[in-house]
């Protein structure tokens, strides 16, 4: 009772499901099912002519089924109404389009003159890391007894923090009403 679609790699199998079986019945019976079409599948598949052109093998498939269109709807076209619209541009998108700032690559490592050896631009043993810094100037209108080392570490951590409630103020201002919580991305 399995229909057979080459053009569209389809198999359709309409035979009815024993539903009084047990569990580890049906199981079974699915995979025998699955195994039957899928070897009929492929012997139809590969019966198909072949072609040799220019020493390469080709497959001549089918024109897919017109009957595709009207009755079987693949598993994406089930979702298509769940794919979202255009999404609102966040601040960062409407300044730097407003004042015409393009992304520009930058290559992930850079020369470092003292180490002379490449390192990476960010992230672990990055260049000019405060772990390289063992000494750090004071500036002079600042505190001498201040520790410049966890002034840095504040600051980072100050702008990390900003950086994560304006991420969260973009998300707030992307999500349309009655959208929920769904498209939060944990980071």
């Amino acid at each position: 009772l399995a229909e057979y679609d080459l053009g569209n790699l389809l198999c359709e199998d309409k035979t009815p499901l024993d539903v009084d079986r047990k569990s580890e019945a049906i199981d079974d019976h699915l995979r025998d099912i699955a195994y039957e079409c899928t070897q009929q599948f492929f012997k139809l598949l590969w019966s198909v002519r072949i072609v040799r052109l220019k020493k390469k093998l080709i497959d001549l498939l089918i024109n897919p089924s017109n009957r595709l269109n009207l009755r079987t709807r693949f598993p994406n076209q089930l979702f298509d109404f769940l794919i979202p619209s255009q999404r609102n541009l966040t601040r960062w998108e409407r300044f730097a389009r407003l004042k015409g700032i393009q992304n520009k690559k930058k290559s992930r490592k850079i020369w470092d003159p003292e180490s002379k050896s490449w390192r990476p631009r960010w992230g672990k043993d990055r260049v000019d890391s405060v772990k390289d810094k063992w000494v750090i100037e004071v500036p002079e209108n600042a505190d001498p007894y201040e520790d410049q080392f966890a002034k840095l570490t504040k600051e980072r951590t100050e702008r990390r923090a900003k950086n994560e409630l304006q991420r969260l103020r973009n998300i707030s201002r992307a999500i349309k009403p009655g959208q929920g919580k769904c498209c939060l991305a944990v980071t």
